[in-house]
């Protein structure tokens, strides 16, 4: 059974975020609460940790607007990332 990592306006400690994704082995981090600037943070935060951890693993992530899908390519770990 898929587990779903779910982050809130409420708790967007960087730290708190990273000590969960440590321990975190679903397949979608859902997103959809947060706002455009704070979720592609968490996502560029996130993907950081999970390339350095396993690079071939592709990360999906449960958004709001597709308009953070814009903000991220430029970066180069979008390759990495799927925004459902």
């Amino acid at each position: 059974m898929k587990t779903n990592f779910k982050t809130t306006a409420e708790k967007i400690e960087t730290q708190d975020i990273i000590s969960k994704l440590r321990k975190f082995n679903g397949d979608i981090i859902d997103l959809s609460d947060l706002n455009l600037f704070d979720a592609t943070k968490t996502i560029i935060i996130s993907s950081a940790y999970y390339f350095n951890k396993n690079p071939q693993k592709k990360i999906k992530y449960k958004v709001s607007t597709p308009n953070i899908q814009n903000l991220l390519t430029d970066i180069p770990m979008s390759n990495k990332i799927e925004l459902v």
